[in-house]
């Protein structure tokens, strides 16, 4: 491991210790713990294209077979849209499939007790074709959520959004496909994941490819800006 990776290690281990040191007041763009200083983002901040990473202390199957920057427990990825409304999600949730969310509700429906904050963002590394991500959001949008986790457009999860939406401004996509996991440390499919497609009759979709929150943090095209620290004004509901 060289220098530089013990770093950015230690970087986004303390971002986890802010978290989840819920009695801080933190209001500046760099907060304390101990002698270090932690980089935080305010949603003054936030961009149009910034990815918002849900963490997950208690975990969960998809923390169980995934891995988030630095062991992070990442469970869910949503992408920001600014509009002069104010701030919003884009997203794929199981209760409303491919929708827009309001941030304040994205941060109130992820909150975990005793985390100051449960929320990580990240920025693509390369520009965003911007005009390309609303023609695809036009595309998806109303889709239903993709409980299977398969890899055609009928049906969208949420890092799947992510990567289908996301474009460089040469046509090329951000973020490529891996091999899915549904196993554990030891390589061994977990029972949540056999006995879940097993209620299904099918297999498990192991090595197809496939995206999850975790990777797409752990990508070298994202870069990991700190942990959100929220300044929200009232806003309006977002014009469809």
């Amino acid at each position: 491991m060289t220098k530089e990776d013990i770093e950015r290690f230690m970087k986004h281990l303390a971002i986890l210790l802010v978290a989840l040191l819920s009695t801080l007041n933190i209001s500046a763009t760099w907060a304390n713990v101990g002698e270090k200083n932690i980089q935080t983002v305010t949603t003054d901040s936030l961009r149009t294209a910034d990815l918002l990473f849900v963490l997950n202390p208690k975990g969960n199957a998809i923390t169980e077979v995934t891995e988030g920057v630095d062991h992070m427990p990442i469970d869910h990825v949503g992408i920001v849209f600014r509009s002069a409304d104010g701030l919003f999600v884009m997203e794929a949730t199981a209760a409303q499939g491919v929708t827009f969310t309001l941030l304040s509700s994205f941060i109130k429906r992820n909150h975990q007790p005793n985390l100051i904050s449960s929320v990580v963002v990240g920025r693509p590394r390369k520009d965003v074709d911007l005009k390309r991500l609303m023609d695809k959001w036009e595309c998806y949008r109303g889709l239903p959520y993709d409980s299977l986790y398969m890899p055609d457009d009928q049906a969208m999860y949420c890092s799947e959004l992510v990567q289908k939406m996301l474009y460089d401004n040469n046509g090329k996509p951000i973020y490529g496909t891996i091999p899915m996991s549904f196993h554990n440390e030891h390589g061994k499919i977990i029972r949540y994941w056999r006995n879940f497609y097993h209620r299904r009759g099918l297999e498990v979709p192991e090595g197809k490819p496939g995206t999850n929150p975790g990777q797409i943090s752990r990508d070298a095209n994202t870069v990991i800006l700190g942990l959100l620290i929220t300044n929200i004004k009232k806003t309006q509901s977002p014009v469809q």
